[in-house]
């Protein structure tokens, strides 16, 4: 069993686990970026890994369906609260069929950002007074800023004169 907190030279790490431990059938990368990269060098290197878990790993939806049809022999699979995918997606449910257990609870295709300003509104019932109080407080934000690349860091607020 191999558990890594990062995906950091995954494809070396796994050259050598193949090389090594024949019987390597355990990998957990939790709360790490998975991409393309990472993705091929588990399918290509422990291609019949039995067991991996991914919760809360950022790893997209065209990435976890390479990896569920490159590794056949995946008996467990955890991929919950990840983003990049939808865990009601149906291809993916379809290509996990055959894992014994396949889990992917609270797997979004992003993750909302919602400014510290606007917590107060999702703890309270939005009434018509703080809906308008959100609008107004979007209306101060200089959004194009950040779209164009001028902003750097904090949403900046424009002044009007």
């Amino acid at each position: 069993m191999l558990s890594l907190g990062s995906c950091y030279k995954l494809e070396r790490v796994l050259a050598v686990v193949s090389k090594q431990c024949k019987l390597f059938s355990h990998l957990t990368l939790s709360n790490a970026q998975i991409g393309k990269e990472q993705v091929m060098a588990i399918v290509n290197l422990v291609p019949d890994i039995k067991l991996l878990r991914l919760n809360g790993a950022q790893i997209d939806r065209d990435n976890l369906i390479i990896l569920l049809k490159g590794c056949k022999k995946l008996l467990f699979l955890e991929a919950k609260d990840c983003i990049g995918f939808n865990e009601g997606d149906d291809e993916i449910a379809e290509l996990a069929f055959n894992i014994s257990k396949f889990r992917c609870e609270g797997s979004k295709l992003f993750k909302l950002f919602v400014p510290e300003s606007f917590s107060r509104f999702l703890i309270s019932p939005l009434r018509e007074d703080s809906v308008n109080e959100m609008a107004s407080m979007l209306a101060e934000v200089d959004v194009e800023a950040e779209v164009d690349g001028e902003g750097e860091g904090d949403i900046e607020e424009s002044v009007e004169p």
